[in-house]
């Protein structure tokens, strides 16, 4: 992140102090598609996921283009 707010071209690392709460945070809310808590999941052997809930807007099938990394 830079700090382009103070017109430096310096980058910060206030994100870095900020970031173990914004994790704890997000491993302690109940996911839609599991309906656990991500720090649950992770421990659980197994985990059941919910259908979603998502229709896709056209059909899909296997002539479609595959997205590579």
């Amino acid at each position: 992140m830079l700090l382009a707010a103070r017109g430096s071209s310096e980058r910060s690392i206030e994100w870095v102090t900020h970031l173990p709460a914004v994790v704890a945070a997000l491993n302690g809310e109940v996911t839609r598609l599991t309906g656990k808590k991500p720090s649950e999941a992770i421990k659980a052997r197994s985990v059941r996921q919910k259908p979603s809930s998502t229709v896709p807007g056209r059909t899909i099938g296997l002539d479609e283009p595959l997205l590579l990394l």
